[in-house]
């Protein structure tokens, strides 16, 4: 259960900090991309000495497995970032978080994971927790047929990132996953560099900071999805971090940003602790 909680603490980290970034001015796709050149590095040392442990394989199966995935995060990017210009935040926020239904699906019927009919019920309450609870976005434009291809491309790539994560846990070994792990970040940082240096998106040694922490961030969550999905069943473990992530950054967003938290976040926020009983039963 430690890397479940390293799992969460460090995805909420994550958001807060980009968060932090984007009040101070800074490009989220300038950070993001810091933060996977970071990640790479990081990933990439800290393989280095496991090796002389348990020693380095790199096979096939794990570069291509971390090069799709690294992929998935580059194009679940650029639709998220789309969706937020079209449909605001708060609903795009929903929709990614209800991502977490495709992987559990998916889990149970690929796998043969355990699907009580609690968890079933778990499941069917998600999305109206994760809408409950979304922020209010500023003023976007009006919905349309692209923006909802947008959404559902957010719902689609968010689950099939978790949907490869349980893959890589299901196929692939201890040694194979360190190549996996560096593959992964190492796509997506080629694919977001590039997107910066196209786009002549600049950055300011803040911007690299927060950059590098977002970096450390992401490093653990990883690792934490990785071992946390060794030992809970995907079909738990995305249901309830998935909501205890966003009561989390909804909390976080009331006390540290002075956000204003509504009555229908509160029911919101009620809804997602009875997912993670239902899921956990």
């Amino acid at each position: 259960m430690l890397y479940y909680w390293i799992l969460i603490f460090s995805s909420v980290g994550f958001m807060q900090t980009l968060r932090y970034g984007e009040r101070h001015g800074g490009s989220v796709l300038g950070l993001v991309a810091v933060n996977y050149m970071i990640a790479t590095i990081g990933v990439a040392m800290l393989a280095l000495l496991r090796a002389q442990g348990i020693g380095w394989d790199t096979s096939g199966i794990a570069i291509v497995g971390g090069m799709m995935t690294g992929t998935a995060y580059y194009l679940h990017l650029v639709i998220l970032l789309a969706a937020f210009k079209r449909s605001g935040v708060g609903i795009v926020t929903a929709v990614n978080q209800s991502s977490s239904v495709v992987p559990s699906i998916v889990a149970w019927a690929c796998w043969g994971e355990a699907m009580t009919g609690y968890r079933w019920l778990a499941l069917a309450i998600i999305p109206a927790a994760m809408f409950l609870m979304r922020p209010v976005g500023k003023a976007c434009e009006p919905m349309g047929f692209k923006a909802e291809l947008l959404l559902i491309g957010c719902l689609l790539f968010a689950g099939l990132i978790a949907t490869l994560f349980k893959a890589a846990d299901v196929y692939l070994d201890a040694t194979q996953k360190e190549t996996y792990k560096i593959a992964l970040f190492a796509t997506a940082s080629v694919w977001t560099g590039l997107t910066a240096v196209i786009r002549r998106i600049p950055l300011s040694r803040p911007d690299v900071a927060t950059g590098v922490l977002l970096g450390v961030f992401n490093i653990l969550t990883l690792i934490s999805i990785l071992l946390a999905l060794t030992v809970v069943p995907a079909v738990i473990l995305y249901p309830t971090s998935g909501c205890l992530m966003l009561c989390l950054n909804v909390m976080l967003g009331y006390w540290i940003w002075k956000e204003t938290l509504s009555k229908r976040q509160v029911l919101g926020l009620i809804l997602a602790i009875g997912v993670v009983i239902l899921a956990a039963i």
